[in-house]
């Protein structure tokens, strides 16, 4: 039992710390701001299980779908905090690799860039990243 308090423990401090953190994001971009640069901006990056995730999602309710074709759909998501939720979904034979989470960072900024742009504010010099599952090279080119 007392593995399991520590555990609980550790768990509530991490998302207590994780809240101030989304926050303090949220509050160096709001809109205007362009005092920020020492300030950072909080990016969360997850993908979705391709086996859970095919199209179209619940052939069950229809007999005509049942014997379709359903592409194993590649989401990714990319949750910019104070500024925007991103949604990309890739075609079934992209790789999976670190280039590809990359590109997906880096489209997710660009993408934040401009909404902040259109409210005057700037981006603030600093990211901080929490990725879900990621391949080990994406760690490691960071």
């Amino acid at each position: 039992m007392k593995a399991q308090e520590l555990h609980i423990g550790t768990v509530r401090q991490y998302r207590c710390a994780q809240t101030r953190i989304n926050h303090m994001s949220e509050d160096a971009v709001k809109e205007g701001r362009t005092d920020n640069y020492d300030e950072f901006i909080k990016v969360d990056i997850d993908a979705c299980d391709e086996a859970k995730f095919k199209c179209p999602r619940n052939t069950s309710n229809s007999k005509s779908l049942e014997g379709n074709w359903r592409p194993q759909l590649h989401l990714h998501g990319s949750l910019v905090w104070g500024v925007a939720e991103c949604y990309y979904v890739l075609e079934p034979d992209m790789a999976k690799d670190a280039s590809t989470e990359a590109t997906i960072l880096c489209k997710a900024l660009d993408d934040a860039n401009e909404i902040l742009q259109k409210r005057s504010t700037t981006m603030p010099g600093n990211i901080i990243l929490e990725v879900g599952w990621v391949p080990k090279m994406f760690k490691t080119c960071l």
